[in-house]
């Protein structure tokens, strides 16, 4: 793969697996990557297999050049071998659909940019953020839900094991995978690409686990991470990435109340009984984003996501 003079392909293909918790580091993301081995070796090989064939079709497509040598044009497809390998296990079709839903992304990312650059909404400020692979898995689930034998998420019935436990599968089911090691492994991962964004990301999801035991969310669910993990992505963006210009007690409220509001969001969709993948974390970032635009805080300084994220190796 051909990215541009002096680039390095693999450096990017796993930038685009850390830019999944906007961290900008390719050693990140070779340690994301063994977290997901450890949780099931084809979880790992099918997240791999979505960020090269995006990266690759961005390459096709002539995509900006620093989007794709920074990872940005990676972590949707990721995403979706990541949740085809939740679903589908090491099948042909979780190979094909992978590819498929990775290439899918790119024009998705492109048409949610240009709604988002339109003149009602530039003012906001939205990102695209995970918005390609929610639209692709969700399309995908409507056509592989009969296909579907997935077995559940790790859980403890132990109170102290069970929170203990929810706090690391916040991190393994941001990227679809299980058990509290894996989830260790990924705060790891983020710390070593930008200890705020792995202290936001710690405080997410404990702030979840608190909440989501609180208002009596099923425990099972809270221990195997499914209340907390766009909890996660929530605190991050927002308190630390996004309206990075901001004061810093603007944006850890913002990344408070984007916190509750993912759980908010994540009990929705557990009562229409589908699949939440990451559109509670997206929801309440594009409703605190516009409540602050509203409640009289303009967007100055960065403008893009590229610009926000984590900026290191």
């Amino acid at each position: 793969m051909n990215l541009t003079r002096g680039s390095r392909p693999l450096r990017a293909l796993l930038r685009g697996v850390s830019q999944i918790f906007f961290v900008r580091n390719a050693l990140a993301g070779g340690v994301i990557l063994v977290a997901l081995a450890l949780s099931a070796w084809y979880i790992a090989a099918l997240v791999a297999l979505g960020v090269v064939v995006q990266t690759a079709g961005a390459v096709l497509v002539r995509r900006d050049t620093s989007e794709i040598d920074d990872g940005l044009m990676g972590y949707n497809g990721a995403l979706v071998g990541g949740v085809l390998a939740l679903d589908l296990g090491p099948t042909g079709a979780a190979v094909l659909l992978t590819v498929l839903g990775a290439l899918v992304c790119i024009p998705i990312h492109e048409i949610v940019r240009r709604v988002f650059a339109a003149p009602g909404l530039r003012r906001f400020g939205l990102p695209v953020a995970t918005a390609p692979f929610c639209i692709v898995a969700s399309i995908l689930y409507g056509a592989i839900v009969p296909l579907i034998v997935a077995a559940g998420p790790t859980t403890a019935e132990d109170p102290l094991t069970a929170t203990v436990s929810g706090f690391f599968q916040d991190f393994s089911e941001v990227v679809l995978a299980d058990g509290p090691v894996p989830g260790l492994l990924i705060l790891v991962a983020l710390l070593i690409g930008s200890w705020r964004i792995g202290l936001a990301g710690a405080m997410g999801s404990a702030l979840a686990v608190v909440l989501g035991l609180a208002i009596r969310e099923p425990a099972d669910d809270v221990s195997a991470g499914l209340v907390g993990y766009s909890a996660v992505l929530a605190a991050i963006g927002l308190g630390v990435v996004v309206r990075a210009e901001s004061t810093a007690l603007a944006r850890w409220i913002a990344g408070t109340v984007g916190v509750a509001l993912t759980i908010l969001f994540h009990h929705l969709f557990a009562v229409w009984s589908v699949p939440a993948y990451t559109w509670p974390f997206l929801l309440a970032l594009w409703l605190v984003l516009i409540l602050w635009h509203l409640l009289g805080q303009p967007r100055h300084g960065r403008t893009s996501w590229k610009e926000a994220s984590a900026d290191s190796l």
